[in-house]
């Protein structure tokens, strides 16, 4: 697996009195992709968004990942895998008005289109900070969150260690609400944090991203000769046959490698070891 990429984003937090927002034009393209939509709202009686589109001519309706409610808050995540490539724009719909509501979209690649999502988590509550810790993840996996927060109190938020903030965003209506958002390696633990800067309400919910998954196997190898071009030059061997030369003679050896899913070529190397010595060295090319 590999750590899926962050690529475009976009946010927006206008909807007052509102059952939807639409957020601002976004381009998706890539391989392996997948949109992460993130959607926070303030309401009386907040409730969780009951879907989200990619607006294509044909529109293209996200899952939903997890949500968290906090009776007036509610954090909410969506995804999409393979939207269609295009230019245009993502909405956010809810059953109800919500005073104010606040989403981000974030396109990913290099994540994997059978199992996108791995373990979720959510947490509420009235305190100066929150925490949700996303179990099961590793160097091949993106950690994401969302955060719906009272501003009740002129309140900041700030990510935790670790974190990259991707969103930090306040509504413009009478009920504000701040959205924050952020990634982390899954390498770093996956425990994901806020803080605030005085004690308010707060609904928050995490998420791993897992990347794009594949297995790799050496089927083959052949030695040749360096006396000609690519069709031209003469075998040593047959296939997997050792082969022995002499320290200054130059050959060549071809390898036939089996790959399951979609593997980033950039990732490997080609080694060869001195013959017993457990000294490896990196085989370079010139071009």
């Amino acid at each position: 697996m590999t750590l899926p990429v962050v690529g475009a984003f976009v946010e927006d937090a206008n909807a007052i009195a509102a059952t939807s927002i639409t957020l601002p034009i976004i381009t998706i393209a890539g391989t392996n992709k997948c949109l992460i939509v993130g959607a926070a709202t303030n309401d009386d009686s907040a409730s969780a968004p009951t879907g989200a589109t990619w607006d294509l001519t044909t529109p293209e309706n996200l899952n939903a990942i997890t949500n968290a409610n906090n009776t007036n808050w509610n954090a909410a995540a969506f995804q999409l895998v393979n939207p269609t490539d295009g230019t245009n724009t993502v909405t956010i719909s809810y059953g109800a008005t919500q005073d104010d509501i606040a989403g981000y979209a974030q396109l990913l690649t290099g994540v994997d289109q059978t199992t996108p999502i791995g373990n979720t988590q959510t947490s509420t509550g009235d305190a100066t900070s929150c925490t949700a810790t996303v179990t099961g993840v590793n160097a091949d996996t993106l950690v994401m969150d969302v955060l719906a927060f009272d501003t009740e109190f002129g309140t900041t938020i700030t990510a935790g260690a670790n974190q990259t903030e991707i969103s930090n965003i306040t509504s413009t209506g009478g009920f504000p609400v701040i959205l924050g958002g952020s990634t982390q390696d899954g390498a770093d633990g996956g425990v994901m944090s806020w803080s605030f800067n005085a004690a308010d309400d707060f609904a928050f919910v995490a998420f791993a991203v897992n990347g794009i998954s594949f297995t790799i196997e050496q089927e083959g190898f052949r030695g040749r000769n360096d006396n000609g071009t690519e069709t031209t030059a003469t075998w040593i061997a047959a296939q997997d046959i050792d082969i022995s030369v002499a320290p200054d003679d130059l050959f060549r050896v071809r390898y036939l490698l089996n790959f399951t899913g979609d593997a980033p070529s950039t990732q490997y190397t080609l080694e060869i070891e001195e013959d017993g010595t457990g000294i490896w060295k990196t085989v370079t090319i010139e071009l």
